[in-house]
């Protein structure tokens, strides 16, 4: 299940950045991505720039907010499925097939005849 909820925050983040790229590229009528002769001298370009940016930001701070944005992240999730659980539990028992009532009797007469002829055969 934990699995499941950080692919779905993963993919949900992912689609969130691609929409929001989109968004500067109408903007500021610029493409992120050219494809074209230049593509090595662009790509170049933006391996350099966040090669300086991590190195301006010393690694230590980098993992250590990392970690906290983890942290509070699971700790969300988890505030999240205790608010959440109890308002689907009835569902969730259903699914599972707790608190149905199981018939003890047959559902057709034709079936009890059949059960009353063989409890008679075995005394």
């Amino acid at each position: 299940m934990t699995i499941s909820i950080i692919i779905f925050s993963a993919s949900l983040i992912f689609l969130w950045g691609m929409l929001l790229n989109k968004a500067r590229e109408v903007k500021t009528g610029k493409p992120f991505f050219v494809f074209s002769s230049s593509l090595d001298t662009k790509l170049q370009y933006q391996v350099s720039f966040w090669g300086r940016f991590f190195q301006k930001v010393p690694r230590l701070i980098f993992k250590e907010s990392f970690h906290f944005f983890v942290v509070q992240s699971v700790r969300l999730l988890n505030y999240i499925k205790q608010k959440i659980r109890p308002r689907v539990a009835h569902i969730l028992d259903e699914v599972r097939g707790r608190g149905i009532p199981k018939n003890k009797g047959s559902a057709s007469l034709f079936i009890q005849s059949i059960k009353d002829h063989k409890d008679n055969l075995k005394k």
